[in-house]
């Protein structure tokens, strides 16, 4: 059995997009939608009364005891009733063969992430040219790939053998954790090109700044975790060529929307290093 867990809180507004590309799911044996609700105050209820009759044994779990979508995602897998669980969110679309690609490629691999595809939900002003459709599992500059938390699946007895998603990842950096985690236990995680889910990026410079200071306020978190494993340092010298980078690039950078909305993610995200590495008082800049 294959189980669909989407971590939710106050997103009634964009669920019924994926609740309807969910139902028009053909999956050749048993599968289920878990909502694991982390304490929304929205229409959610009446949103799932709407698409109850036509999304496969979809129902919604209290995952509210504690704040964060990394406690939803671990509430719906202890929830879940399938051998395989696949993550995916509330605001983007899977594609029509989602679900069944996914579950088979968990018959033959331990973990999965599949492509994400910015095109269709995301206005040609907020997508970065370069990452309009993903093509293997998100790069990490000198160290190991990892699958992104909106689309990615695992067996159910792998995730519980990892232990889940960490909990004290807030705002980024869980689902490369998680990732990281079954590589150093010696599972599989493989990239699978047919599990298309069409992807909602952050638009406004304000949304994609706030996005990209959570997960550089994580990435000391991951530092301090993997450095052992070999994860790369991120000192001062490296720090302040790629700060020297931005300043003497912005004029260029700000010619198009695009690359303005970069110059801003890069930028908060080096501010969030050095927020996370005076919090964790490990150096990762």
């Amino acid at each position: 059995m294959i189980s669909v867990v989407i971590p939710v809180r106050d997103a009634a507004a964009v669920l019924a997009g994926q609740l309807g590309a969910l139902a028009a799911q053909e999956v050749p044996e048993p599968w289920e939608v878990v909502i694991a609700d982390n304490g929304s105050r929205d229409r959610l209820p009446e949103v799932v009364a709407a698409w109850r009759a036509t999304v496969s044994g979809l129902r919604v779990v209290d995952a509210s005891r504690r704040p964060g979508v990394n406690h939803a995602r671990n509430a719906g897998a202890r929830a879940a009733r399938g051998d395989r669980i696949l993550f995916c969110d509330a605001d983007d679309e899977v594609s029509p063969t989602w679900v069944a690609t996914m579950g088979a490629a968990l018959r033959h691999c331990d973990a999965v992430g599949g492509t994400l595809d910015r095109r269709r939900l995301t206005p040609g002003a907020a997508r970065r040219p370069a990452l309009e459709v993903s093509t293997a599992l998100v790069p990490w500059p000198g160290f190991w790939p990892f699958a992104s938390g909106a689309n990615c699946g695992v067996r159910s007895d792998v995730f519980a053998a990892v232990g889940g998603y960490d909990e004290a990842f807030r705002g980024g950096g869980d689902d490369v954790d998680f990732s990281w985690r079954l590589r150093e236990r010696g599972y599989e995680l493989r990239f699978v090109a047919e599990a298309v889910v069409h992807y909602r990026e952050r638009t406004g410079w304000r949304s994609a700044a706030r996005q990209a200071y959570g997960y550089g306020r994580q990435d000391p978190r991951l530092y301090r975790r993997f450095a052992s494993s070999g994860m790369p340092p991120s000192r001062s010298r490296k720090a302040a060529r790629a700060w020297a980078h931005l300043v003497v690039n912005a004029p260029r950078y700000w010619r198009s929307a695009p690359d303005r909305a970069q110059w801003v993610r890069s930028v908060a995200r080096r501010v969030g290093r050095i927020a996370g590495s005076v919090e964790l008082r490990t150096c990762y800049l």
